[in-house]
């Protein structure tokens, strides 16, 4: 059975310690079950050699709405690219850990994936086409 991994904004690393621990966790809840876990990279650098879903609020130096709409953007962004990932993939189980659970679940809901979709993709040149 095929999961799919979201990890925490992390290095090389850490990411491949928490697939580690997630691989772990799997076999313990279902020892019957065998699992292939998959990793996913977060879509944004951080300039650091790791990736991330969303730029932290706190690392914008600003609390207005540029800061909510850069933190909107990001997951817009994520949320996108783990639904590509998706597609591609087709896991049976999604796991998520720290920005990469949070993205997990935003994905969940069908209409939040949607209003990504549009955001990200469908501009207003595009969006006319599409209703032609």
């Amino acid at each position: 059975m095929t999961a799919l991994l979201l990890p925490d904004h992390s290095c090389g690393r850490q990411r491949q310690a928490d697939l580690a621990e997630a691989e772990k966790e799997l076999q313990l809840a279902a020892p019957a079950v065998r699992f292939h876990l998959k990793l996913h990279t977060p879509p944004l650098p951080d300039g650091n050699g790791g990736f991330l879903y969303a730029l932290p609020p706190k690392a914008l130096k600003d609390s207005g709405p540029r800061a909510v709409s850069a933190v909107r953007r990001d997951l817009m962004t994520s949320i996108v690219a783990v639904g590509r990932e998706l597609v591609v993939s087709w896991p049976r189980v999604v796991l998520g850990h720290g920005q990469g659970g949070l993205v997990a679940v935003l994905a969940a809901f069908p209409r939040i994936l949607e209003c990504a979709l549009a955001i990200v993709y469908a501009r207003e040149p595009e969006g006319e086409r599409i209703a032609e």
